[in-house]
């Protein structure tokens, strides 16, 4: 005796006709792939765009005040995160930097060419390469081995011509005509204009040529997880913590950024939507033709005394074999797309242009959304089929 015959009997219809079987679950497995490429895409172009504004600058920062002679630098800054963690842990951070830097002449006294640029030494608290050198770099190595080794950025590499193994002359804040010498090891190019024109070097000789103590620094700058969330973690520390320097956070003199990332967010969210809506439907209207093709078919089983119980069980597990390997095939074009589009889009290095971020609960909900679609399909299309008499579904009435 067969165990569970109305997925024998689903079964068997759903090899029947093979070749319009696998159309339809080619067609099922297209829009699935549709809607998550485009779900990806969606996402992963916010995530690169935030990436590129915001993933090498600081999120909130804290520095001295402008009109303040009294503190004009920030002195045992560990004594401000010792604060910070006695009250909220700074583990909430994702990269925590002590920096010290300032605006000074640059040199190349081969060509004569002069640039203003900013020196800067940083020392990595929580988190490492805050800037993203080694991820940037196009020439050279990152390693600073030595105080008068420095990287510089692509901006001053183009202007004053410079190369690995050249000396890069700095001028030092005094009213001699002061210089000295460092040696470049690395040039990057992050795409940000600002941060192209900075010079790191080792953080204490930073210090020294600057000017600054040891205890000493400009600011402390700090990313979050979650950039959105910066007003709310500089509101929680205002409330906490009572700084004789100024705190401020990115959404503050980036309105206009923000704007813009706020009306993606929003955008991107109707887009998917929409889309996994109207992916549901066609998959709704695809299988119901499908299930339409057998109705003579359940029409000679109810002539044979199977009750709508069965019917309906036979139309569910047969929606359900084509849903789920639609679902399945969708995800592998999914992937084979998503890599052809990788390789394609990559820059003269050899590396992609685009990082894909996939988010796992948007794959989930979005399987189980679809199967429940095909699930659904099929229940809909057995209680049509089990309201005809046997005779006349038989006879094609």
């Amino acid at each position: 005796m067969i165990k569970n015959l109305e997925f024998f009997i689903a079964f068997r219809f759903t090899k029947y006709r093979l070749i319009r079987t696998l159309i339809i679950v080619f067609a099922i497995a297209v829009g699935i792939a549709v809607q998550f490429f485009v779900a990806i895409i969606i996402d992963s172009t916010q995530a690169n765009l935030i990436k590129r504004t915001l993933g090498l600058s600081p999120h909130i920062t804290i520095k001295p005040y402008d009109n303040e002679k009294i503190n004009d630098k920030i002195k045992n800054p560990e004594n401000i995160l010792k604060n910070i963690d006695n009250n909220f842990d700074v583990n909430n951070f994702k990269k925590v930097i002590y920096l010290v830097e300032g605006s000074v002449k640059a040199y190349n006294f081969k060509n004569k060419n002069d640039l203003n640029v900013r020196f800067v030494g940083i020392e990595n608290v929580i988190g490492e390469d805050f800037y993203g050198i080694s991820e940037n770099l196009i020439k050279g190595n990152d390693l600073i081995k030595n105080p008068q080794e420095v990287i510089i950025g692509n901006n001053i590499y183009e202007k004053l011509g410079l190369d690995i193994g050249d000396t890069i002359s700095l001028k030092k804040n005094t009213n001699k005509d002061e210089y000295e010498g460092f040696r470049v090891i690395g040039i990057f190019k992050s795409g940000n204009q600002v941060l192209d024109n900075y010079v790191f070097g080792e953080r204490a000789k930073v210090q020294d040529f600057l000017g600054y103590k040891r205890d000493e620094y400009s600011s402390l700058y700090f990313q979050i997880y979650n950039v959105f969330d910066s007003d709310k973690i500089k509101k929680i520390l205002e409330q906490n913590f009572n700084f004789p320097y100024e705190l401020s956070e990115w959404k503050e003199s980036n309105k206009q950024l923000l704007n813009g990332l706020s009306a993606q967010s929003q955008s991107s969210f109707f887009i998917q939507f929409f889309i996994l809506i109207s992916i549901g439907i066609s998959i709704l209207s695809i299988l119901n033709m499908k299930v339409v093709e057998k109705y003579k078919e359940i029409g000679v089983l109810k002539a044979i005394g199977m009750n709508n119980s069965n019917i309906s069980k036979i139309f569910i597990y047969m929606s359900f074999i084509i849903g789920f390997l639609g679902v399945f095939i969708g995800i592998v074009f999914t992937f084979l797309i998503l890599s052809l589009f990788i390789n394609l889009t990559k820059n003269e290095q050899g590396v992609p242009l685009f990082n894909l971020v996939i988010k796992t609960e948007y794959f989930i909900l979005s399987m189980l959304f679809n199967l429940f679609v095909v699930i659904f399909a099929g229940y809909i299309s057995s209680r049509k089929a089990i309201k005809y008499e046997p005779s006349k579904i038989i006879i094609g009435n």
